[in-house]
């Protein structure tokens, strides 16, 4: 047990490191590199160029805090808090800061680990 206990906290530092750096990626705007830190079986479903559309340019990502992560083999989920700031425009006259909070499923293949984000319809 104490093999496997170990084994799931070095997933887990792996992982928080991952995390981190696709959000650097992400605050950086630097999507082309936030895309390589996905799974490949989204990146079949979402070209490049649609991944860099589905982000909102508005949006100012300042940082993020991990505040849970579980992993098991195969599977790590990651709470994130992530800050952003969200500049003055129509309807919004001061701009605001805020957060937003989500799980995120991380995924072992090919001995490495790749976030998996949900496919929207």
């Amino acid at each position: 047990m104490a093999d496997k206990d170990c084994q799931d906290y070095k997933s887990t530092l792996v992982v928080e490191q991952r995390v981190k750096a696709r959000w650097q990626a992400l605050i950086e705007k630097k999507y082309e590199s936030a895309y390589t830190y996905l799974a490949n079986s989204y990146k079949d479903a979402v070209t490049l160029k649609e991944y860099e559309k589905s982000m909102n340019p508005r949006i100012e990502w300042k940082g993020i805090d991990i505040t849970r992560t579980r992993c098991d083999e195969a599977v790590c989920e990651v709470h994130v808090t992530a800050n952003y700031y969200m500049p003055p425009q129509f309807g919004l006259p001061q701009g605001v800061e805020s957060k937003d909070y989500s799980v995120e499923k991380w995924i072992f293949k090919d001995g490495e680990w790749w976030y998996l984000p949900p496919l929207k319809e």
